[in-house]
C-alpha cells in the first residue's frame, strides 16, 4: 500500500529551518525516503548487475524501506532514541537482499548512537551518521568498493566536514556529494563499467536522500521520480555474465540472548559469499549466497531461534532479467530428486520444494531443513515426520518463472504411485494461461529420478524438441533402477510402512529389506540382508544382475547420513564397471524421513546392448 505523510506548508517551512532532529522528524524523513525508493524500484531493478545480476535490488530496497517506514508510522510519537530503536527493529525484521541487510545494519548503528536521546543537533546528527555507516561496513564480511557502502561513506564524511548552519543547504550538499560518489562507482567496480551502469544499491541510497531533500525543499505534493541521469533504460544496460558462484540468496532472522555476531560470521562464512550479519543483542539478520540454504539454517539454529527463512534462486532471476526473446525448453522438478547442485545450476533447472513437518512445525525440503536435521529430529522429536507434496500454486509459481525465458516447460516428478506431487504439478497446468507445460511421471525416486532428469537436460542441450525429449524419457524409464538398503526398520515401523510384527521378526533375525521400485512406480522388497555384515554386497549383486547384457552404464549413489558406506559402494562400482565420477549425494530430507538414517541406495541407468535409439 502507498505510504503517505500529511504535512502543511507551515510544517515543512519549519522543517527547512530546523537545527535539531527528534523522533517525529526522523519518522517523516524515513517515510519520505521510502516513498521515493518505492517510486524508483523498477529502474533500480534494471541496472542491478552486482553482486549478482538478478534484477531485484530495487524490489529488495523498496520492500526493506517500506517495512521500515511502516514500522515508523505504527510507532506513533516516540523520542529520537525510541524511534530509532523501532526503525532498527523494523529494518532487521523486514530487510531483503544484500542492500536491505546493509540498510538494516545502518539503522541498527543509528539506534545505538541515538540510544536514550530525545533530540540532537546537526553536529550530533552528522556524528551519528558517521557511526551508522561504520556499523554497516562492519556487517559486511568482504566489503567491495564502488557499492552502496562507498557512497554511504563519502556522504557521511562530507556531512561531517561541512558547515552546519542551514539544514536545507546541508542536506542538499550531502546529496550532491553522494551523487558524485555514485557516478564514480563504475570506475571502482569493473562489472559496472562493463554494463554501463552505476551500482544499483548505491543508486537506491541516493534515491533515499533525494526523498528527504525533496520533502524539505518542496513538500510531499511535488515528489517526483527524481533525476535519472545516473539511471539507464533497460535497452542501455549491457547484459552482464552470471559469474556468481552460488545459486541461492539466503536470509533469516536469529533471536536469542546475547547473540555473538563474530561467532555467527565465523560459523557461516565458509559456506558461501556476500555474507552480511546485521543487528546485535537479541536479534540478528543473516544474508548469504549459498548452494544449500538448509545447511545455513541448520548451523544458525545453534545460536538461537531461526525464523523468516527465505531463499531466492539468483540464476533463474538472472535468466529472467537479462534474457531477451523466449527460447527453448525449461525443466522443472521436485526436491525429492537427487541431482548434484552444480548440475541443477548449469542446466537452469527449477526445483519446487516438497514439505516436511514434525508436529506443528513445517519445513521446506532442502531449504530450511537438511537431511541431518531430519535425522536428528527423528531421534529426539516426539513427532514422526510427515511429508506432503507442494501445492499447485507452488508449481504455478515455478512455471511462471520458467515461462519468463522459455517457450515450453517439462516437469519431471517423483512417481505418482508414491506421492501426490505429480497430481499437484498437473493441477498447476490449469492455472497457466500462456505457458505450455508437460508433466512426466518418472515412476521413480531419488537418484533414479535424477538420472532421468539428467537425460532430459542433456537432450535439451543437444537441441532436442520437447517431443523428442519425452520420447527418450519414455524409452529410458524402464531401464532405470533404484536399489536401497535400509540400516534399520525402526523408522519404517514408526511411520506405519512396516507392521510391528514384521518388524519384530526382522529385528529378531537381524534382517532388513532391500527395496526397489517396480515398473508401475511402487516400492517392492527385492531382497533382505544383515546390515552389520553385508557391507553393500547385496546392493552390488542386484546391480550386477540388472546391468548384465547392458551398456551405457550411469550411476548415482544416494545415502541418508551414511556417507562412509555410500563412498565404499561408489569405489566398488567404479572399479567393477570402469565408470568415473559417480556422484555420491545425500538423499532428500523428504525421502530420508521415510527410510531413516543409514540407508544407502544405488541408482543405475543401463540400456540393452545395441538397442538405444539415439
Amino acid at each position: 500500500m502507498p505510504i503517505h505523510v500529511m504535512m502543511t506548508e507551515h510544517l515543512w517551512s519549519r522543517i527547512k529551518s530546523m537545527q535539531y532532529l527528534n523522533g517525529k522528524r526522523l519518522q517523516r524523513a524515513v517515510v519520505a525516503a521510502a516513498q521515493h525508493v518505492l517510486e524508483c524500484q523498477e529502474r533500480l531493478n534494471r541496472i542491478n548487475v552486482f553482486p549478482v545480476p538478478d534484477g531485484d535490488t530495487g524490489t529488495n530496497m523498496a520492500m526493506t524501506m517500506k517495512a521500515i517506514a511502516e514500522g515508523a508510522i505504527n510507532a506513533g510519537n516516540l523520542s529520537l532514541g525510541g524511534m530509532s530503536r523501532q526503525l532498527a527493529r523494523s529494518a532487521l525484521m523486514g530487510a531483503r537482499g544484500n542492500s536491505g541487510a546493509i540498510l538494516a545494519q545502518f539503522f541498527h548503528g543509528l539506534a545505538q548512537s541515538f540510544q536514550g536521546v530525545k533530540r540532537v543537533g546537526l553536529t550530533g546528527i552528522s556524528n551519528s551518521f558517521q557511526k551508522a555507516v561504520e556499523h554497516a561496513e562492519q556487517a559486511v564480511v568482504n566489503p567491495v568498493e564502488g557499492t552502496i557502502l562507498t557512497v554511504m561513506r563519502d556522504w557521511a564524511n562530507h556531512l561531517l566536514s561541512t558547515q552546519k548552519s542551514d539544514l536545507q543547504g546541508w542536506l542538499t550538499s550531502g546529496l550532491k556529494a553522494a551523487v558524485r560518489s555514485l557516478k564514480q562507482t563504475p570506475e571502482k567496480l569493473p562489472v559496472l563499467a562493463q554494463a554501463k551502469v552505476v551500482d544499483a544499491g548505491a543508486q537506491g541510497f541516493v534515491n533515499m536522500l533525494e526523498g528527504v531533500v525533496r520533502l524539505v525543499e518542496h513538500g510531499p505534493d511535488e515528489w517526483g521520480s527524481g533525476p535519472e541521469d545516473a539511471v539507464k533504460s533497460a535497452e542501455d544496460v549491457v547484459k552482464p555474465d552470471a559469474n556468481e558462484q552460488y545459486r541461492y540468496c539466503t536470509e533469516c532472522l536469529i533471536e536469542g540472548a546475547s547473540l555473538d555476531l563474530p561467532s555467527i560470521r565465523e560459523a557461516v562464512a565458509p559456506m558461501g559469499d556476500s555474507l552480511i550479519v546485521a543487528g546485535g543483542d537479541n536479534l540478528v539478520r543473516v544474508h548469504i549466497h549459498v548452494d544449500e540454504p538448509a545447511a545455513v539454517f541448520d548451523v544458525l539454529s545453534a545460536f538461537g531461534d531461526v525464523s523468516r527463512e527465505k531463499y531466492e534462486d539468483m540464476f533463474a532471476q538472472h535468466q529472467t532479467q537479462f534474457t531477451g526473446a523466449k527460447h527453448g525448453l525449461a525443466l522443472i522438478t521436485d526436491s525429492s530428486c537427487d541431482v548434484p547442485t552444480d548440475y541443477l545450476i548449469r542446466h537452469q533447472i527449477h526445483v519446487v520444494p516438497v514439505r516436511v513437518s514434525f508436529g506443528p512445525r513445517d519445513y521446506l525440503d532442502r531449504i530450511n531443513i537438511t537431511g541431518n536435521e531430519v535425522y536428528r529430529l527423528m531421534g529426539s522429536s516426539p513427532y514422526h515426520p510427515k511429508t506432503s507434496q507442494p501445492s499447485p500454486e507452488d508449481f504455478a509459481k515455478a512455471y511462471r518463472l520458467a515461462g519468463e525465458h522459455a517457450e515450453q516447460g517439462l516437469a519431471l516428478m517423483i512417481s505418482a504411485a508414491l506421492s501426490g506431487t505429480y497430481q499437484a504439478a498437473n493441477l498447476a497446468r490449469k492455472l497457466m494461461d500462456q505457458f505450455d507445460v508437460e508433466v512426466f511421471d518418472t515412476k521413480n525416486a531419488a537418484g533414479a529420478h535424477g538420472l532421468l532428469l539428467m537425460l532430459a537436460a542433456e537432450a535439451i542441450e543437444a537441441g532436442c524438441s520437447r517431443e523428442d525429449v519425452l520420447g527418450r524419457l519414455e524409452y529410458a524409464r524402464p531401464h532405470v533402477k533404484l536399489f536401497a538398503s535400509l540400516e534399520t526398520l525402526k523408522f519404517a515401523i514408526r511411520g506405519g510402512r512396516v507392521g510391528r510384527i514384521q518388524g519384530f521378526v526382522a529385528k529378531l533375525l537381524g534382517l532388513v529389506p532391500v527395496l526397489s521400485i517396480k515398473p508401475d512406480g511402487r516400492i517392492a522388497k527385492v531382497a533382505v540382508c544383515r546390515p552389520k555384515t553385508d557391507n553393500g554386497q547385496t546392493l552390488l549383486r542386484l546391480v550386477a544382475d540388472f546391468v548384465d547384457g547392458r551398456e551405457d552404464l550411469r550411476f548415482v549413489v544416494c545415502h541418508a547420513d551414511a556417507w562412509t558406506r555410500a563412498e565404499a559402494v561408489r569405489k566398488e562400482l567404479e572399479h567393477r564397471y570402469g565408470v568415473t565420477e559417480v556422484p555420491v549425494l545425500p538423499v532428500s530430507p523428504t525421502l530420508g524421513a521415510h527410510v531413516g538414517p543409514g540407508t544407502v541406495a544405488v541408482c543405475v541407468m543401463a540400456f540393452p546392448v545395441g538397442t538405444r535409439p539415439w
